[in-house]
């Protein structure tokens, strides 16, 4: 899977690195077939994070309760404060809309696997190499905007968290800079065991514990 949810372009060290994954696996004996998931991944995203959106607000409120009283919300930081708005305007028969249609779909990505015979999917972890350190900080930049950036750069993964499906991320790749390149696999329900035996394999196949990213100021 080299296509992100979101309308964005994906670096080209990020592609190779899956690349490379892919090719390692199949040097173990997989096999592996290149596809993309059969969604709409527009309205995917934007159910991924209206639901994540009302989580928020969920919580906020379940917090409130316990107190007494409301909070201040504000204390919670600005993209908490953003997604906590966000949650206000959506309304009960929007949200059980918006499950609903993330429900079918994680289940009619589970279908897709079984019909394709597929043990496994590989993605990237995000669309970029690790960036600088407050380039995801709402306090200093506007939260909206980090909002976009989180909506973009994270946009491989978070379907899995829906599906309910084991997932784990590998650091098989280095950066021509020296950072982590993390390659994604998911699972079918309850297949953990197999994620971990796969992740195993490829550790030995090419050892990362020794290696340490430079450090670096600017």
């Amino acid at each position: 899977m080299k296509k992100p949810l979101a309308d964005c372009a994906v670096d080209p060290e990020i592609l190779a690195a899956i690349n490379d994954v892919a090719a390692l696996c199949s040097s173990l004996g997989h096999e592996i077939v290149e596809d993309e998931l059969p969604v709409q991944s527009h309205e995917v995203l934007e159910a991924v994070w209206l639901h994540w959106a009302v989580s928020i607000g969920t919580a906020v409120h379940r917090i409130d309760r316990r107190k007494g009283s409301p909070g201040n919300i504000s204390r919670a930081g600005k993209f908490v404060q953003l997604l906590w708005e966000k949650s206000r305007a959506v309304t009960a028969a929007d949200y059980l809309a918006n499950l609903n249609f993330l429900q079918q779909t994680s289940a009619g990505v589970t279908r897709w696997m079984k019909q394709k015979q597929y043990d496994v999917w590989l993605s990237p972890m995000t669309v970029g190499l690790p960036p600088r350190l407050g380039w995801l900080d709402a306090q200093v930049d506007d939260p909206q905007v980090v909002y976009q950036r989180q909506r973009d750069f994270f946009s491989f993964t978070p379907l899995v968290n829906h599906m309910g499906a084991p997932g784990i991320s590998i650091p098989l790749n280095w950066s021509a800079s020296g950072l982590p390149i993390g390659a994604h696999f998911c699972g079918h329900f309850g297949e953990e065991a197999l994620l971990l035996r796969l992740a195993r394999q490829l550790e030995l196949a090419r050892p990362w514990a020794e290696k340490i990213p430079a450090i670096s100021s600017s």
